[in-house]
């Protein structure tokens, strides 16, 4: 079993994590419970300017699914836009021959246990795309607020 904090064994599933608790969400582990100053978009401001907690949510898909992938596209798109004033950023991750291996969503929630709750709905993570998913917390560095 890997380690999550210092001292203490990463979850292997949600289910055991106290913020959440149902099926879907066996994939998933646990992530960092620091929850950023603030972050930046266009939307939200710069991490200096306020207190929006931020999560990056990152998946892996399970090999050889790019046609449920593709067949899931549609749903998952327009689960995002149905939140699409909360996102910083959101796109596939690719293979060396651009491929869509996985995806990130860095968006902003109250909390940790909404950002996974969002992860857990994903209609990519209900169809069972991803191999794992991880959800932590993420702050802005670069760019500067000044720049």
């Amino acid at each position: 079993m890997g380690m999550g904090f210092p001292g203490e064994p990463m979850k292997q599933s949600l289910r055991q994590d106290p913020l959440v608790g149902h099926d879907r969400a066996r994939t998933f582990r646990s992530g960092s419970r620091f929850l950023p100053e603030g972050v930046w978009t266009d939307r939200i401001g710069h991490a200096n300017n306020g207190g929006v907690p931020v999560f990056a949510i990152h998946c892996i898909d399970k090999p050889l699914q790019q046609d449920l992938r593709a067949a899931t596209r549609p749903e998952h798109l327009a689960y995002l836009e149905s939140r699409v004033d909360q996102i910083v950023v959101a796109g596939p991750l690719l293979d060396d021959e651009g491929g869509p291996i996985g995806s990130v969503v860095i968006m902003a929630f109250p909390d940790r246990r909404a950002a996974v709750a969002f992860a857990a709905e994903d209609p990519y993570a209900r169809a069972g795309l991803f191999a794992s998913v991880a959800v932590t917390a993420w702050r802005q560095v670069f760019p500067r607020e000044d720049t």
